[in-house]
């Protein structure tokens, strides 16, 4: 895991709001739609809340920095899964920021609050849904 994720300590970087793509614009400048989902060499995937979006000025490598949630798991699993539709039911982000680079990219995502509006930030409960562009 920590060969992908890896704390944020980059020096000579330029820093970007949004990156737009053909089909979606991911975004780090509002708390409207700044979701999207990673993946690990691992296979790993991760839901992340997206912060900023950064170029590494040496290299011209692109990374994304967020926290992940750390509780992930299936909204339902009746007729299936939930995540093989791209569904899935986050709470916790991680207390630290991690950069993953751009190739991990899978999808922009949706995410909706779906715990009662007198939860604590930290509990709040995110329904996650694919952006299938």
């Amino acid at each position: 895991m920590m060969a992908v994720l890896k704390m944020l300590m980059i020096f000579a970087n330029a820093r970007y709001l949004q990156m737009k793509f053909q089909n979606f614009v991911l975004r780090a400048d509002n708390n409207r739609d700044p979701f999207c989902k990673v993946s690990t060499s691992s296979c790993t995937y991760y839901h992340v809340r997206v912060f900023g979006i950064w170029k590494e000025i040496d290299t011209q490598e692109i990374f994304i920095r967020g926290r992940y949630f750390e509780n992930v798991r299936p909204m339902f699993g009746l007729p299936c899964n939930s995540h093989d539709v791209g569904i899935a039911l986050c709470q916790k982000l991680s207390l630290k920021s991690y950069i993953f680079p751009l190739s991990a990219l899978i999808n922009k995502c949706f995410a909706f609050p779906s715990s009662t509006l007198d939860a604590a930030p930290e509990d709040t409960k995110w329904t996650f849904i694919d952006y299938l562009h």
